[in-house]
Formats: C-alpha cells, structure tokens, sequence
C-alpha cells in the first residue's frame, strides 16, 4: 500500500510538472497567438493582395481634424504635430477612446470586451484595447506571416505608418524586440518579441503603457527614451519598468528595461479600413 501511495504521489508530480512546463510553453509563445483565436477566425496565412491596394494613401486626415476642441501647445516631432497641455500630449478622439478602452482592460482583469474573448498574451491584449475602440486590426492579419507581434509591426510598416521618437502619441502600439531570448539560442536578435499600447506621454518623456505582464495580467508600466538607462529617479519613483524576462538577461545584462528594448510605435487606427 505504501509503494501504490508513493507511485500515485510520483504521478501527481509528473503531472504537476508537465502542467508548470506547459504554462512556461504559453509565456514564451505568449505573443505568438494562432489561427482561430481572434474575432473574425481570421486564418493567420500570407496573402499578396491588399483592399487598399495604393500604400501612398496610407496615412488620413491630420490628427486633430476629429473635431475635438482642446486648448494647449502645439509642438512637431518630424511629420507629427502634437499638442501638449497641462505637461502632457492631448490625445485625439480617436487615441483618446483606444486610451480609456485600455484602461478598463486593467479594471476588469480579463481580455473580454463587449461579449470578445481576446488571447491572454501581448497581441491579445493591443486587439482588446483597439476593439474597445471600434478598431479591428485583426480583420487583416491574413494579409501577413508570423507571430502577432510581427503582424502588427507589418501591418503599420506597410502603409508607412511605423516611427520611433521619445514623444510617441496615446493610442500608439509599441513593439519591442528582444524581451527574451525567443529561438533560444543564448543570443541576442529576437525581433517581435511583445507588444503594448501607449496610454499616456508627458512633455518630458514619461511614458505609461499597457501590456501583458505574465506573471501579473494586463497592467499599466512605465518607459522614458529620454531618459532609458533610468530604472528610477533621486526619489524611487519608476522611470523604465523592467521588461527583459530576467532567466536571459545574462546574454546582456546591460539590455533590461523596457526603453532598452523598444524597436518603435505606430498608429494602427490609422490604418486604412481597420474602424470599418
């Protein structure tokens, strides 16, 4: 009786284990979300064509032409006229919904929005918050190949719409490379690692953003590219949240914050036909 006892323990944690290793599999597929888990049951294929056909239509009306009143400075950044007010970047209408959609993703503490299941991991995540906001990005994911993160970057990148600035505009989706060692090599070069969104920017760089943390859920962190080797100021408070999965920051151990690894931004919502 007592060797069926300890055989049945030895089972448990057999199981036990292969439950942890399965839950490690998720997080590091976590931004790699597959056929038949978005909206539309979009299959996740590559395709030639495009709707829109014509790239150089890309971009839409200028970004206050919403009709939104709102007092401030007006400030450019190349191509992008910002307005600034009270220390922060005004968002427009549009960001401004993408913005309080993604902060009710952190209240209610799960990724359904109006009846919408969304993935649990990073791309599910930017999908809920654009959905929230009457934006559908996955309707046109089959256009693209690779993991979420990669068709997110190349949905914006194809229609001109991806940049990198310290002052980026609420409502933007971050990419970030490298946030762990993906291939597992032990080297560094993973692109298209995780993915956010921009909730608030101030005048000096402060950045607050929305992500999926995998141990905590849908959380609001930090980042300043002015300021990207700071993990906190003279007074503790966070200027860069650590993003670096912390098992492979040896492979360069300098390359942890979440500054350190950002490859850029981009305004999906103006993407064309995605609100549609």
């Amino acid at each position: 009786m007592v060797k069926r006892r300890t055989y049945k323990h030895s089972r448990a944690a057999m199981l036990k284990t292969l439950i942890l290793a399965a839950a490690a599999f998720l997080f590091f597929a976590s931004c790699t979300t597959i056929e038949g888990a978005y909206p539309d049951g979009s299959k996740l294929a590559k395709s030639d064509s495009h709707p829109f056909g014509n790239k150089s239509e890309a971009r839409t009306a200028a970004a206050y032409a919403d009709g939104k009143e709102a007092e401030g400075e007006i400030i450019r950044r190349g191509d992008r006229e910002l307005l600034v007010s009270d220390g922060y970047i005004v968002p427009t209408q549009i960001q401004e919904m993408i913005v309080n959609s993604g902060i009710r993703l952190t209240e209610t503490g799960n990724l359904v929005v109006n009846g919408q299941e969304f993935p649990a991991d990073c791309t599910g995540t930017v999908l809920a918050a654009y959905w929230g906001a009457g934006l559908n990005p996955v309707k046109y994911f089959h256009l693209y190949s690779g993991n979420g993160v990669q068709r997110l970057n190349d949905m914006g990148e194809d229609y001109g719409l991806n940049y990198m600035d310290a002052l980026p505009s609420p409502g933007d989706v971050i990419i970030w490379d490298n946030t762990y060692d993906k291939d597992g090599d032990g080297k560094w070069g993973d692109p298209y690692t995780h993915a956010g969104v921009v909730i608030s920017v101030s005048e000096n760089g402060q950045i607050t953003y929305l992500h999926y943390n995998y141990a905590k859920g849908v959380v609001l962190e930090k980042m300043n590219l002015i300021k990207p080797d700071e993990y906190t100021d003279e007074n503790g408070e966070l200027v860069n949240s650590p993003l670096r999965l912390r098992a492979d920051r040896h492979i360069k151990p300098d390359a942890w914050l979440a500054s350190h690894l950002v490859r850029g931004f981009i305004p999906l919502y103006e993407y064309p036909g995605i609100g549609d």
